[in-house]
Formats: structure tokens, sequence, C-alpha cells
């Protein structure tokens, strides 16, 4: 059954302190956050439990306060350059209750909603990383160019291929993907929990390393990241939308009531929507 005290709600309303994350004998439990299910649990020695909860009381500290982004500034004024570094969030299709979701708690792991992890990055939020100082529109022609190379005769997606795109022909149009502002200095702190990026070894009984689907040594690790727990609402400095989302208006008015009108929206070419709501609410 739902928690109805951790039900998302529209508007700048926060959600309240999760209770008990520390279970009996080092089991950390994810509480529900309003999603679906009563929470899992996975038994993890003690150490480990209070990483994962002390992880998950920094993300409730930021996800309760206000964040300033620049990022979310730059992109407001028309610019659409992203610092190398930045992270993406990657969604196949549109659902406002799962969008609702991310304007009140921001990007979590789907284990903290309920969700059964397929394996890999455990207790973590996944994302795309940009490697270079690059425009939106720049960033996502690359990953739907160069990077979708032939194999075997055949196309082979790109690793970004849950970003948004426009064609008629596939479910990219029908994507969406959240920027994260990596440069807030409150964000530091949850950031410095990587997967990818775990150089002291203290998240590996947490995430399962030896499963990560890309090699943490790689070249390829450089592109993505897997924040333990997620990142909270006031990080997100823009939503970027495939065609088929910016050609339904019911779909960007829902995003307009659900984020603000202080929310980018942006297109996969990197330009900026024009507000046409009233500014009713916000995230922050």
């Amino acid at each position: 059954m739902q928690n109805p005290e951790l039900t998302p709600s529209v508007g700048p309303s926060f959600p309240p302190q999760t209770p008990n994350r520390l279970g009996e004998g080092g089991a950390a439990r994810a509480q529900d956050v309003g999603i679906s299910g009563e929470g899992v649990v996975k038994l993890l020695p003690e150490a480990e439990a209070k990483i994962l909860d002390d992880q998950m009381e920094t993300w409730h500290q930021l996800n309760t306060s206000e964040l300033h982004s620049e990022l979310r500034d730059s992109f407001t004024a028309g610019d659409t350059v992203m610092p190398a570094g930045t992270y993406l969030h990657g969604v196949r299709s549109f659902d406002s209750e799962k969008l609702l979701s991310v304007a009140t708690y921001g990007i979590l792991s789907g284990e903290l909603k309920g969700q059964t992890e397929d394996g890999e990055t455990h207790w973590c939020a996944d994302f795309y990383r940009t490697t270079k100082e690059q425009k939106v529109g720049d960033y996502l022609q690359e990953v739907w160019g160069s990077n979708n190379r032939q194999q075997g005769g055949l196309k082979k997606p790109p690793m970004e291929k849950f970003l948004p795109r426009n064609t008629s022909m596939s479910k990219g149009g029908e994507s969406l993907a959240f920027v994260i502002d990596t440069r807030i200095p409150e964000l530091q702190p949850l950031l410095a929990k990587d997967a990818y990026r775990d150089q002291q070894g203290e998240l590996t009984n947490i995430v399962n390393t030896p499963g990560l689907p890309i090699n943490p040594d790689s070249d390829d690790a450089n592109r993505i990241a897997a924040v333990l727990v997620g990142v909270p609402r006031g990080s997100i400095a823009g939503i970027v939308l495939g065609d088929k989302i910016i050609g339904d208006s019911q779909k960007i008015d829902s995003l307009r009531q659900i984020f603000g009108l202080n929310m980018p929206l942006l297109s996969v070419e990197g330009e900026l929507l024009p507000p046409n709501l009233p500014d009713t609410t916000s995230i922050n």
C-alpha cells in the first residue's frame, strides 16, 4: 500500500524525512517514495549500510533546499552550452506520474521506488555524461551521428540510446532527457559517490562493481555515471524533448504545470521553447 505521507504533489512542497532507513542487522531499507511497492530491502554489511543511509540523508537535505543552478540560468537566457561533466538522464516515454515524481524527488535509483535492479548499479541512478563543453544540439547530433556506427552491416545504437532524437520512425521522438547541473556546489558530496569513479572501492559491495555494464577503467566510462541514491530535484537545469512531445501541446502544457515556467524546455536542436502558461508552480 502506498504511503500517503510520501505521495508526490504538484508545487514547491517538499517530501518529508524518509524514516527508518537502517533496519535490523545492518540491513539498509529504502522506503517507498510514492511510485509503487512498499520499499525494498537489500542486506548490506553495517559499514556499507551506513554509506547508503548517509547518502540518502544528504539527498533529502538537498531535496528540501533551494539550489541555484547557473546552467539553468544559462538555458533560460538561450545559451545551451553544457560544461564538460554535465549529466543527462534519458526517459523513453512521456508518463505524467513519473514526471511528477521527478519534479518532487529528482532522479532516484529505481530500487528506492520499489523496482528490482537487474544486476548492476544497485541503489544508483544512472546518467549519461558529457566529456567536453558542448551545446545541447551539438551533443545530441554527435550522439546520434558519429556514434551510430555500422557493425556487421547493421547500425549499432549509441550507448546514449535513451536520449531524445527527432524521428518519426523511432521512440526517440517520444523521449525526453533531464539535464543535471553538476557544478552546483552543494551537489558535490552526492556526486562523489559514483560507481564509475569509486577510487576507494567503498561502493563495491553496494553497487556490485564487477557487474557494471561498462568497465570503470575504459574510455566509455567517461560518458556515463551512476550516482548512489540519485540527485535532488533542484539540480535539474532543463529538459530536452523529442519532436513528438514538442508537437503535442497537451504534453507541453503538462510539463509546464508540473515543473513550472522557470524550467527551460529545449528541443533536440537546443532551441528554447517559449513559456505558454501562467507561472503558478516551480520546483524551487
